[in-house]
């Protein structure tokens, strides 16, 4: 903005030199005012160059932090479904351990009652092998008892055969003198010789 040298008619004296004097102040101020809007234009354009840095950086660094917690999302999704995955499995696990101590626990008990059997089975036998024992024991000396009475017996007819034969001859022959003696076999058992003596 320029000022006009124009003489107006003012009640004021005019003085160039007072008006050089301010027009060069205005130049200055001008000047001044134009360097330092310049400048806070700059600090402006700086502020906002900074921010913008700032708002990319930090746009950055959300992404990186948004994709890490995404990650980190996912991982624990895949986690929780394995842990899932996991508790199913040692679920399974402990049910079929009940099982499998339930079905040992039966066969124990089994065990236990064919062991008692076994053991009832053991001393049946046994008892029966020692009656069986004793029964032979006893058969064998019934049997030798009656052999030896069979033979006494035998031993007994034959003797009681022979004297009755010596009795009857001695009877017939009772005057006749002794002569010989003669060998026959006995009455009752073909195979035993008697040695027989007349009167």
């Amino acid at each position: 903005m320029a000022y006009s040298l124009t003489r107006y008619t003012t009640p004021y004296y005019y003085d160039p030199v007072i008006v050089s004097t301010y027009t060069d102040e205005y130049y200055r101020m001008k000047d001044a005012l134009r360097a330092n809007q310049q400048a806070v234009e700059n600090m402006i354009d700086s502020v906002r160059e900074e921010r913008n840095r700032t708002v990319a950086t930090a746009n950055l660094k959300c992404s990186v932090l948004q994709s890490r917690v995404n990650s980190d999302a996912s991982r624990i999704n895949n986690l929780e479904s394995d842990l899932t995955t996991w508790k199913n499995r040692f679920s399974n696990m402990h049910t079929r351990f009940d099982n499998l101590r339930l079905t040992l626990d039966r066969k124990d008990y089994t065990m236990d009652r064919m062991k008692e059997e076994l053991d009832r089975c053991n001393a049946t036998v046994t008892e029966v092998v020692s009656k069986s024992k004793r029964a032979q024991d006893e058969y064998h000396r019934l049997a030798s008892d009656l052999k030896w009475k069979t033979v006494h017996w035998a031993n007994d007819v034959r003797a009681a055969t022979r004297d009755a034969a010596i009795d009857s001859m001695r009877h017939l022959t009772r005057f006749r003198p002794l002569t010989t003696y003669s060998s026959q076999y006995d009455l009752y058992d073909p195979h035993v010789k008697v040695l027989t003596h007349y009167y």
